[in-house]
């Protein structure tokens, strides 16, 4: 034990020299510098959280200050003199910034161990008295450090001897207390309340059947200080409860299932677990927390406890009050708010949904953390990548919908430039230009003699004097809008073309301001009109024929169609837009989802037989359409129709159909007939056979006669089966208008 305690005191030392060695190596002009020490550990989640939050906060408001976090994990060390040491090298560690040792200019303490073991590093004579040396540089350093205390209970600050005890023998001197800290030391604390009875109320409050309460305990100060509340003054307060400790850390792995096994065990409505800092464990009783932290499962009630926001918005507002000027032990030291935060699915699961409502300023939440929560990062990057997926599925989608409409419009394209290559190889053009008075001042070759005749003056060409233009069209002109008319001289038909130039003005003379294209377009209008007549005569045709014929373009709504058309649909006024009211709803929903599959490019055939009515006769008739022409692009998705009239057909069907039924039915009943007659037929048969052979045998005249009389008996008989089925053949045969 002497052995242990000389090598911490030498490593305690060397430490304390090498530390503070530098401490005149303050920069000069360098960053406002505030150092958190906690004295818990930095896998104690609670210790963690209020730290960042503490950081958080600071930087939010003030992006400037430098920050440094440093944990001494004094809870896991087993001696005075090495948790004094892990103080001391927290403490040197937060001032590393940079590669140098930067002192702080404000000092954050988290927990209660923390400011006691910062008292006893003030105090440099502890050490000598057990035979060490302390710097009395960093004592220095300490006494003018301003202090912002986070998270201590009063009653540790009044008498921390009471309740700080590792096996040694130390003064009360080593610990600076709550009087001097209020007279002028630079500290100002924000402090827990002294008890958790609150707790302990919620569980009453929740469940008065509980007579069982369970305090799960690691063994650390923080657990230590919770169990010694509860045993002190909560049970004093409710003596109905039977209060037990556990052991949360068993050394043994038989041990650690034998405690598993006793959590499963404990009763949901008689039991209840307690947890300040140690792990929230499996269990089937109702669990309370001591302490804010984040958990997992639905037997996690919640409790009544101060938040982690609680102690570092007012840490933080403190540091920058300090920062500002002010005297640390000027601003109010005050115990923190505490709340009553409650699980919404824990309430559900145990059936106290109803008593929380009842209780007064209670905040419920679902705080369990969610399968989500836990993994949010990969589902955002497979969401990303999904989206990113889907993205170019639509973009593939997209180009390849737009190559399909370019292709179209190539196509299109080609047709119009083959036709206007034919046209203009075969067609007479010139071009003149006017000046802004409306004289010719320059022209194509060969082209005078024809503006001559389209002007109708045969000494000059003028643009406004001639008979070219009216009074209105040369209103458009002076308007500069552009002029587009056909004129007939002789034989010949000519388009003409006048466009509205910008006016230039030179030193000697205007530049043109007109030009003039004219085209000849007699073939055209000769080829329009022979068109025309073979539409009529094929039109005629198709009336006479009694078949309706259309064209439809399905984005500017335009239709040409025949009278027979619109007839045979019962479209009395000719308007398209009406075609679904006169068809049965059946049919018009196989129309209307064909027109939006074309819109839509995903059809281009429809061919089915339809019915349609006038209000009072149901009529058939077989619509075929087909897409001519696809170009969206363009405005053109044209739809070439034809409508036959199907009734006749349809009757002469449905006429077979009943002479087919009534021919099986008759030829039925004719071998139902014929069998029922073979019956009568076979026994005449045997009797004749049998009448026949007895003849031969017969000895006398008068047998003989006896014999041939029966016999005639049954051949009248049959002859008159036999006559019968000849009627019915007949008949059957006159029916189907064959004859015998």
């Amino acid at each position: 034990m002497t052995k242990t305690i000389a090598l911490e005191i030498l490593f305690f030392l060397a430490i304390s020299v090498s530390g503070f060695a530098q401490e005149t190596s303050v920069a000069v002009g360098r960053q406002t510098h505030v150092l958190i020490v906690s004295s818990g550990s930095y896998g104690d989640e609670w210790t963690r959280t209020l730290v960042k939050s503490i950081q958080e906060a600071i930087k939010e408001r003030d992006p400037s200050v430098s920050l440094s976090e440093s944990f001494a994990s004094v809870a896991e060390s087993r001696s005075l003199i090495a948790d004094l040491l892990s103080m001391q090298a927290a403490f040197m560690s937060g001032q590393r910034k940079d590669s140098a040792d930067v002192l702080p200019d404000l000092l954050i303490l988290v927990g209660d161990e923390a400011w006691m073991y910062y008292g006893m590093m003030k105090k440099h004579h502890l050490l000598t008295q057990m035979g060490g040396v302390y710097s009395p540089a960093m004592v220095d350093i300490l006494n003018n450090l301003p202090v912002v205390l986070v998270d201590c209970r009063p009653e540790l600050l009044r008498n921390p001897e009471n309740w700080f005890n590792r096996g040694f023998s130390y003064t009360p001197g080593a610990f600076v207390f709550t009087e001097n800290t209020f007279n002028g030391l630079p500290v100002t604390a924000l402090m827990r309340r002294e008890d958790d009875s609150p707790t302990i109320g919620l569980v009453r409050a929740l469940n008065p059947k509980v007579k069982e309460l369970i305090f799960l305990s690691t063994g650390n100060y923080a657990d230590g200080y919770a169990l010694y509340k509860l045993q002190s003054r909560v049970m004093r307060q409710y003596p109905e409860f039977h209060l037990q400790v556990w052991d949360a850390n068993p050394p043994t792995e038989t041990q650690r299932q034998e405690l598993a096994d006793r959590l499963k065990r404990l009763s949901k409505k008689e039991s209840a677990v307690l947890v300040y800092s140690a792990p929230v464990p499996e269990c089937t009783a109702p669990v309370f927390l001591l302490n804010d932290r984040s958990y997992e499962g639905r037997q996690v009630v919640g409790g009544v406890y101060p938040l982690v926001t609680s102690f570092a918005i007012p840490a933080a507002e403190a540091v920058l009050r300090i920062l500002d000027g002010e005297e640390a032990f000027s601003i109010p030291s005050r115990v923190v708010e505490y709340d009553t935060n409650l699980n919404e699915e824990a309430l559900e699961y145990y059936g106290w949904t109803n008593e929380a409502e009842m209780l007064d300023d209670v905040v419920i939440r679902d705080r369990n953390i969610s399968f989500w929560e836990t993994h949010i990062r990969l589902f955002i990057v497979i969401a990303m990548v999904l989206i990113g997926l889907l993205f170019s599925y639509l973009l593939y989608r997209s180009n390849a919908r737009y190559r399909r409409n370019l292709r179209a419009s190539l196509q299109l394209l080609q047709r119009k430039y083959d036709e206007f290559s034919m046209v203009y190889e075969n067609m007479p053009m010139i071009m003149a230009h006017f000046n802004s008075e409306g004289k010719m001042i320059d022209a194509s070759p060969h082209s005078e003699q024809l503006l001559r005749q389209l002007c109708g003056t045969p000494d000059g060409i003028h643009l406004f004097s001639s008979g070219l233009l009216s009074r209105d069209r040369r209103r458009y002109v002076v308007n500069k809008q552009q002029l587009s008319k056909e004129v007939q001289v002789g034989e010949r038909t000519y388009s003409l073309i006048l466009y509205v130039l910008p006016k230039e003005t030179t030193e000697n003379e205007q530049s043109p301001a007109y030009l003039l294209i004219v085209t000849d377009h007699t073939e055209l209008r000769k080829e329009e009109q022979l068109r025309q007549e073979y539409q009529h005569v094929f039109l005629e045709a198709l009336d006479m024929a009694n078949i309706g014929i259309c064209q439809y373009n399905f984005c500017t709504k335009k239709v040409f169609a025949n009278d027979v058309w619109f007839k045979q649909l019962c479209l009395a006024d000719h308007d398209l837009s009406k075609i679904y009211e006169h068809m049965v709803p059946e049919d018009a929903t196989l129309l209307q989802t064909f027109v939006n599959d074309v819109v839509e490019g995903k059809a281009f055939t429809f061919d089915k037989i339809v019915r349609v009515t006038d209000g009072l006769d149901l009529y058939n008739r077989w619509l075929i359409l087909t897409v001519e022409e696809y170009a969206p692009a363009e405005e053109r998705i044209v739809s070439l129709g034809i409508s036959l009239d199907m009734d006749a057909q349809v009757r002469r069907e449905e006429e077979l159909a009943d002479s087919l039924a009534h021919a099986a039915e008759a030829d039925r009943l004719k071998n139902a007939f014929i069998a029922n007659v073979s019956r009568q037929i076979h026994p005449s048969m045997e009797s004749l056979i049998h009448l026949s052979s007895q003849i031969t045998m017969a000895t006398t005249k008068e047998e003989r006669e006896e014999l041939l009389v029966k016999i005639q008996h049954y051949n009248d008989m049959l002859l008159n089966y036999i006559k019968q089925i000849i009627k019915l053949s007949r008949e059957d045969e006159e029916e189907r208008g064959l004859g015998i």
